[in-house]
């Protein structure tokens, strides 16, 4: 079975809403043991945890994780790929100037998933299909 990156999205709409959807609810509990966290998301989280209980929450979810020695950080040969492929899609598309930090993020979460055959469960089928146009990768989009 491939190993599984969740994106930050999914996370995200758990934590404001205390519910997982049920494909990412089917994963945790049928496939725990293949589930890595990226470090890209929990940096994702972490920017957006502004007080000491979301900031905990965000602990709650990564701790785990990092017990278990499956926290999945890019390399450096996946930032130099992830910047060269930034600048392919710049020249190709002008218009996502303003976008292009989240979608460095979204390629790191890639690249690292493609790195270790791993398959991304996200919500933003707009970015990773993009991004797939670029750079082949496995990832499913998920309904939140």
């Amino acid at each position: 079975m491939p190993k599984i990156l969740i994106d930050s999205n999914l996370y995200i709409h758990f934590l404001r809403t205390g519910a997982y959807s049920e494909s990412i609810k089917a994963l945790y509990t049928f496939r725990i043991r293949d589930i890595c966290f990226s470090s890209v998301v929990a940096e994702e989280l972490f920017q957006g945890a502004l007080d000491i209980h979301g900031k905990r929450n965000v602990e709650t979810l990564l701790k785990p994780f990092e017990k278990v020695n499956r926290i999945i950080t890019p390399t450096h040969e996946d930032w130099k790929e992830a910047g060269l492929l930034i600048s392919k899609i710049r020249t190709k598309r002008r218009d996502l100037s303003a976008h292009l930090n989240r979608l460095t993020h979204d390629m790191l979460i890639a690249l690292s998933a493609r790195r270790i055959g791993a398959i991304v469960y996200t919500a933003n089928q707009k970015d990773f299909e993009l991004i797939s146009k670029f750079k082949a990768f496995h990832f499913e989009v998920i309904q939140s």
